[in-house]
Formats: structure tokens, C-alpha cells, sequence
């Protein structure tokens, strides 16, 4: 098994009811894993297919996408199931983390970074012992096409990139991320978590 799939495997296996697993938990708008890099057990497929269709309407707005990639992981925790994640890092994280962030929790939303889109918060890079603890097989979309992360951010990623890879990040162009997650990975067997 390859070390970046490793770290997400391990999180999933951490408590009997994880489902869904990410290098990122955010509670902007509403506790999820962000949606450019997920582990999902597939028991809740059925659960969740819908959410992943939703995302390959053509045109679809921005802001419909991230209401989708929120709603992914509300269904999981509606339905009993916990999420994991290793920024904030989380073993399991739960419906009741989730109303308790709703209800205002000082303490937890303070690990949220006060529920601040992470990836755009200028001290992220200060914050993560190493990039390949949230790297994985992609960095980009929209918010890298805006220019919205912040620089000190995308240059330690392009750094890293070209040391790890001898190449850099310059395109402009997005091939369509979970497309592009599904080739990288598709010579290793599926993965079933039971």
C-alpha cells in the first residue's frame, strides 16, 4: 500500500464507525472533509452516490459544489457515522462535534481555526509538520485557479513538488480532480473497509 493511502487507511481503521476520511475537517458553513481528497468506506455508497453525481452537472456553480462536498459528509454523520481527519486532527469526529461547533463551542471551533476556510488561512503552512501529512494526489481546482490560497502555501507545495517529482506546478487548467484522483490510483486494488 502506498504511504500517502497508509495515513488515510489508518485514520478509517481508528474507530468501527469512521466512514469518510481526509487530510482536511472544516467547519466553514458546516462540519466536512474537503471534498479535493477523500477515503470513503463504500458500506455508505448508496448513502452518498448522489452528492458525487450532483458534482458532474456541467456548469455547475461554485457555490452548488461546495454545498455538495458539505453534504457528503452531513449525510455520513446524520446517518450515526463519524468522519476522521488529520487536520484539525480527529480520530472520529461525530454529529455531536458537529452540533456542539453549531452551538457555538469556543474550544472546538478554536481548533477549527474559528471555522475559517483552513486552506486559505495564512499560518496553515506553520501549522503542518509536513506537506504529505495533507497532500495528496491533487492540488488545484478553482480555489488554485483564483489564486486564493495563500502564497507562502502554494510555494512550499510547489517547492516540494519539484524536489519530489523534478517538475513544478504551472498549468492553468483543471482535468477535473476526480477523475484525475481515480487515474492515479487505479492500479492498486479497490480498497473495502468492513
Amino acid at each position: 500500500m502506498p504511504n500517502w493511502l497508509a495515513k488515510y487507511v489508518a485514520l478509517m481503521l481508528r474507530h468501527e464507525r469512521n466512514r469518510l476520511a481526509g487530510p482536511v475537517i472544516s467547519c466553514e458553513k458546516d462540519a466536512h472533509i474537503q471534498g479535493w481528497a477523500q477515503l470513503y468506506d463504500t458500506r455508505i455508497w448508496k448513502t452518498v452516490s448522489h452528492h458525487f453525481k450532483t458534482t458532474c452537472e456541467p456548469e455547475i456553480s461554485w457555490e452548488k459544489a461546495i454545498e455538495c462536498e458539505i453534504s457528503f459528509s452531513k449525510s455520513i454523520l446524520d446517518d450515526g457515522f463519524y468522519i476522521s481527519g488529520i487536520y484539525p486532527p480527529f480520530d472520529k469526529f461525530s454529529e455531536y462535534d458537529r452540533q456542539m461547533i453549531e452551538d457555538g463551542n469556543n474550544k472546538l471551533r478554536n481548533r477549527f481555526d474559528g471555522c475559517a476556510n483552513v486552506l486559505l488561512a495564512d499560518n496553515l503552512s506553520r501549522k503542518l509538520g509536513s506537506l504529505s501529512d495533507i497532500v495528496l494526489y491533487k492540488f488545484g481546482g478553482d480555489v488554485w485557479r483564483r489564486k486564493l490560497f495563500a502564497q507562502d502555501f502554494v510555494d512550499r507545495i510547489q517547492a516540494e513538488t519539484k524536489r519530489l517529482m523534478n517538475s513544478s506546478i504551472t498549468s492553468t487548467e483543471c482535468d477535473g480532480g476526480f477523475n484525475s484522483a481515480y487515474t492515479s490510483t487505479q492500479e492498486f486494488e479497490p480498497l473495502k473497509l468492513h
